[in-house]
């Protein structure tokens, strides 16, 4: 399996995708990506479903952090492969119900 980047996407308004993207962050293989804060909470973010990527500096946020083999042309057209994608989140405990109270 060839594993290639992903483009995850932050946007405005949670109603919509179009014409509200604020940023594109370009994932690369085998990278740890962090949100956290005001991304986290008041942007809608993820990976818009597409067959493929066009990727450039005035597309990706992080264009200048990307490998040479990104960075090294100006413009070019990824193609979508299988993704795998490890999310963990810290919940802060909230519930004040007694525990047993939900069990049968």
């Amino acid at each position: 399996m060839k594993i290639v980047p992903a483009i995850h996407s932050y946007f405005r308004d949670v109603s919509s995708f179009s014409d509200r993207c604020i940023a594109r962050v370009l994932l690369e293989p085998r990278s740890l990506f962090m949100v956290k804060d005001d991304m986290y909470s008041y942007y809608l973010h993820g990976i818009e479903e597409r067959q493929e990527d066009t990727i450039n500096r005035e597309r990706i946020s992080n264009f200048d952090r990307c490998n040479d083999n990104i960075k090294d042309k100006d413009e070019q057209i990824l193609l979508r492969t299988t993704r795998i994608s490890l999310t963990i989140r810290c919940v802060e405990k909230i519930s004040k119900l007694p525990v047993g109270l939900l069990r049968k």
